[in-house]
């Protein structure tokens, strides 16, 4: 499997997740993802939301929150990626206005990289 079929099935389990704990009432959290004011993360921050996500009680709300712990470490560029590609990914070119597609593909496999070694580390 390639990384960018790797990082789409970790996304697809991500909404899954995130779905079933809204339809069970649970609070998820999806600040870290959607909050583009966070551009670069303090260490406190990060620290707290790995601790939010090692004291989750089901195995959902652990998921939703290490992928929310990883992707607040990635960088602006890496999280536009990922959300685009990945999260929303109804616009398959949406790039094509800011990027080359050379440019847009090296900048995607780094971002692609980038989450995988931290997903990696984590599992």
């Amino acid at each position: 499997m390639h990384n960018y079929e790797i990082v789409e099935e970790i996304f697809n389990k991500y909404k899954k997740s995130c779905a079933k704990l809204m339809r069970l009432g649970l609070n998820v959290d999806l600040i870290t993802l959607f909050n583009d004011s966070v551009d670069t993360l303090e260490q406190g921050f990060a620290y707290l939301v790995l601790q939010n996500a090692k004291n989750k009680k089901t195995p959902e709300e652990a998921y939703v929150s290490q992928v929310n712990f990883i992707f607040s470490l990635l960088d602006k560029t890496e999280k536009e990626i990922i959300l685009k590609d990945f999260v929303f990914n109804d616009n398959r070119i949406w790039w094509n206005n800011k990027h080359s597609r050379s440019t847009y593909y090296r900048l995607r496999e780094r971002a692609i990289k980038k989450f995988l070694s931290y997903f990696d580390e984590l599992n």
